[in-house]
């Protein structure tokens, strides 16, 4: 299988995080980045789900409150979890994978080529790893959101910091009304993500938020399909 690495988009989100620790070998942290590619995709396509519009909001509040539970944490337990099935200590180098492999090897020949001292490459690396698992995170927010919730982003966004009162205009012609909705969980999963914090009585973007509304513009996430 012949994959071709779009260089730029891989590392562009490098400009949009913190510099990480050098820690890994440098087979491991080439697969740790390829292993990467996969996930997006899968996690990206959702299922239909032929249900009411309030089964849907049921369903994405529970999911969300499950999430909220989760421990976003770092890259490495994914990789030592990855290693593990595989029953390879992390200083081997990883077995061939036929969509993995050629990859790495593209990874390798470009981050050599490019740096020519061994902690940059595994700082741009490593860079480009977080970048993708921040992606990761943005399509799994997505994928959870209520119509409403991003609405609400978008709002924040145009005109400040707002109350959770101000989100009820968002709610027209949706099946879902205001009314109905339990302000705690409802704010609750975005403060969990990250996306926006509680200040005297008002939400603002963060911005880890401020940058899930640029990651939507730049993916072409389109609000309207979402039910709720």
């Amino acid at each position: 299988m012949s994959c071709v690495i779009n260089w730029p988009l891989f590392l562009q989100g490098a400009k949009i995080l913190g510099d990480v620790a050098v820690g890994a070998a440098w087979p491991a942290a080439a697969v740790l980045i390829a292993s990467q590619f996969r996930e997006p995709i899968k996690r990206a396509i959702d299922r239909a789900r032929r249900v009411s519009a309030m089964g849907v909001e049921a369903e994405l509040l529970n999911a969300q409150a499950e999430a909220s539970h989760e421990d976003h944490g770092t890259l490495l337990p994914q990789v030592v979890a990855s290693t593990a099935e595989t029953e390879l200590p992390l200083d081997n180098v990883p077995p061939h994978d036929d969509f993995l492999t050629p990859i790495e090897e593209q990874v390798i020949e470009h981050l050599n080529a490019r740096y020519n001292s061994p902690e940059l490459r595994i700082r741009w690396l490593a860079r480009a790893a977080a970048a993708n698992s921040r992606i990761m995170r943005f399509e799994k927010s997505f994928r959870l959101m209520l119509r409403s919730q991003i609405l609400f982003l978008k709002q924040i966004k145009a005109r400040g910091p707002q109350r959770f009162e101000d989100a009820e205009p968002l709610f027209g012609g949706l099946p879902v009304h205001f009314s109905s909705v339990d302000q705690n969980s409802w704010t609750g999963f975005l403060i969990n993500e990250g996306l926006v914090a509680p200040t005297d009585g008002r939400y603002e973007l963060t911005p880890h938020g401020r940058e899930f509304l640029r990651w939507m513009d730049d993916v072409g996430a389109i609000v309207e399909m979402k039910v709720v």
